[in-house]
């Protein structure tokens, strides 16, 4: 018997166990006696970077966690992810807005991971006296 695998879309094969012969993604089986074959699988991470622009400051958290930027602005997410990033402005600072997200609204910014992903936040610098 022979045995093919094809991982689904985000995932990637890993390999077989209890194979007689393994070639690629093939795995051949002599049916002399009942066996257990396993295919191992595994989804495929991507990297999701922040990047900030503007005069003024502040943060990006995310959740599920890993983006905390400030001081760590990228981390991998495992595909089919939906990570959420929150923008925090410094004191004497606003928040302008976000580029490439699959969702805004205000502070927030939803993505997806289905490949390598990269998203701005912008932070402006306030006057003394108003916005």
């Amino acid at each position: 018997m022979t045995l093919t695998a094809s991982p689904a879309l985000g995932s990637t094969f890993l390999g077989w166990t209890g194979c007689d012969t393994v070639s690629a993604s093939t795995c051949t089986v002599t049916m002399s006696a009942v066996r257990s074959v396993a295919a191992t699988f595994n989804l495929q991470n991507f990297a999701l970077t922040v990047t900030k622009s503007g005069l003024g400051g502040g943060t990006v958290t995310s959740t599920p966690a890993g983006i905390n930027c400030g001081s760590d602005c990228s981390e991998s997410y495992s595909f089919g992810t939906t990570v959420t990033l929150e923008a925090t402005p410094s004191p004497l600072s606003g928040f302008n807005g976000w580029s490439g997200c699959d969702a805004v609204s205000g502070t927030t910014c939803t993505v997806r991971i289905d490949r390598v992903r990269s998203v701005q936040a912008s932070f402006r610098l306030l006057g003394l006296l108003g916005p």
